[in-house]
């Protein structure tokens, strides 16, 4: 027992190098695999983060389950509503007989020779929000069951550690009104563009603003205010979509991205028709930003000046 935890701190300290939570089941899998000669596992986990995408429970870096992979034991895990109400979840944080698992994990264990399971949890603040699944086919499954739960402790913990920092970057490249990037969060996207290749292709910048914002702030309170810009930011995102971002510098100042445009002033055109019948009017400058060009600035001090040119011809 002793040995065995001390090879698990030995060889966990690569644990904490992870900067997802992916990557952490990943080295994780190779310890319990090293230390504790696990003949197959994996995580189910529901990632904390709250802007995630398909925020349900799903299985991670599972070894020894072939031809399984995440993706089909993970709908699996689907399938299963007792697997979704973690707060729920019966956990064993010791092994027991695979005759004691359920359908269809049952099935899975004793096809691959499998004869006993455990099932340790995976807590943040308290709360479970997954577990390690593990299978073994033989060993002394009375001697390494408390030091199978250290290392479930040491994965929750850093597990909240990621979390609350991925909440803390979030918070830092977001505008908090509206949740779309801030001015910060754009520069990052825009370096990013350039060292994946993506400024290669055709990207088209732009402006917008409200006309006459005062009106609305003095006349409908600021709460009606923020109603526009939140307004504007989700009309952005939904004509945007995964095609480009957009960004809130400040005030009811926003900046956009579209990438794979063919013409500028079609797409100018397009932008428009997105809020052709919003009870408020906007204007909006647009620019073509050079391939070649790593210099996003200069096309944004264009599309600003074709944005106040706008708003003085619509005067």
């Amino acid at each position: 027992m002793i040995f065995l935890i001390n090879e698990f701190i030995r060889q966990s300290r690569e644990l904490a190098t992870a900067t997802r939570g992916r990557e952490l089941f990943e080295k994780a899998s190779k310890v319990l695999q090293s230390v504790f000669d696990i003949d197959s596992g994996f995580f189910a986990y529901k990632k904390q983060f709250f802007l995630e995408e398909n925020n349900g429970v799903k299985a991670y870096s599972p070894w020894g389950l072939e031809p399984h992979t995440n993706e089909s034991l993970s709908q699996l895990i689907l399938s299963e509503p007792r697997w979704q109400r973690l707060d729920l979840y019966v956990k064993t944080e010791r092994w027991i007989d695979v005759e004691k698992s359920f359908s269809p994990w049952k099935e899975i264990w004793v096809s691959h020779q499998i004869t006993n399971v455990g099932l340790w949890p995976i807590e943040i603040q308290n709360r479970i929000v997954g577990a390690i699944v593990l299978g073994r086919k033989k060993g002394d499954f009375a001697e390494d069951a408390d030091a199978i739960s250290l290392c479930a402790i040491q994965i929750s913990l850093i597990l909240d550690m990621l979390s609350t920092r991925r909440l803390a970057e979030h918070a830092s490249q977001h505008d908090p009104l509206t949740d779309i990037l801030n001015r910060r969060g754009f520069e990052d996207y825009m370096s990013k563009l350039q060292t994946d290749g993506t400024s290669s292709t055709n990207l088209a910048i732009g402006v917008l603003d409200v006309d006459d914002f005062k009106f609305y702030n003095d006349n409908y309170g600021h709460k009606g205010g923020d109603s526009v810009l939140i307004d504007i930011a989700d009309t952005l995102k939904k004509g945007i979509g995964k095609n480009g971002c957009c960004a809130r510098f400040g005030g009811d100042e926003f900046v956009f991205i579209i990438k794979g445009f063919t013409d500028i002033q079609a797409t100018t055109n397009e932008v428009k028709s997105w809020f052709s019948s919003k009870p408020y009017a906007v204007s909006m400058g647009c620019q073509a930003l050079n391939p070649d060009n790593e210099d996003w600035g200069k096309a944004f001090s264009l599309a600003d000046q074709s944005l106040y040119l706008n708003k003085a011809q619509r005067k």
